[in-house]
């Protein structure tokens, strides 16, 4: 009988230390899993957190606090990321702010370029009574193509040397043709 009331207490208490270590060994399994890592070998204890920012305060607490889990000589690193979610939409709104003012600048340099065609296309007219209207048609690279509308038919030489002013005047224009204007009856 004194032998079983030795050994229950003993058997419980054995059983409480194995449960408790159990649950040591799974939360420790649980944090270096989820979190980051425990190197027994250097004694150092890497945490990787996001979200809430941890005060100094605490952390320092949190390493004051090593020795009462038994990992007094431990060093612990604590590793805050800042909240992904946050910094994917800022980083979304910054790409789309730098591609909203690329297309606002290329829109501006296209409405630029397309004023500067129209004032062109109306020097181009005002050259010989005989043109009608001046359509302009341009690349990339800003090479031009002038086309003139004839109110009437004219020489090949005036032609020609239309082609000689137009290209004095505006040298990215590499190509001059001639054409008729429709008349409506």
């Amino acid at each position: 009988m004194i032998v079983l009331v030795l050994i229950v207490p003993s058997i419980i208490s054995a059983k409480s230390m194995v449960n408790r270590s159990m649950i040591d060994q799974n939360v420790q399994q649980m944090v270096t899993g989820e979190f980051g890592n425990v190197d027994n070998k250097n004694k150092t204890i890497n945490l990787t957190v996001s979200g809430k920012k941890i005060s100094g305060k605490k952390i320092h607490a949190a390493k004051q606090n090593l020795g009462q889990y038994n990992m007094k000589g431990y060093s612990l690193n604590i590793i805050q990321v800042a909240q992904v979610q946050n910094t994917e939409n800022q980083l979304n709104r910054q790409v789309n702010m730098i591609l909203n003012e690329c297309q606002q600048k290329q829109e501006a340099e296209s409405d630029r370029r397309q004023e500067e065609q129209e004032k062109r296309n109306d020097n181009i007219q005002k050259m010989a009574p005989e043109i009608d209207s001046v359509t302009s048609v341009s690349d990339n690279d800003n090479k031009q193509i002038a086309l003139i509308a004839l109110k009437k038919k004219i020489f090949k030489k005036k032609q020609q040397k239309l082609i000689k002013q137009i290209k004095a005047k505006y040298a990215n224009i590499n190509l001059v043709t001639f054409t008729l204007s429709e008349k409506d009856d």
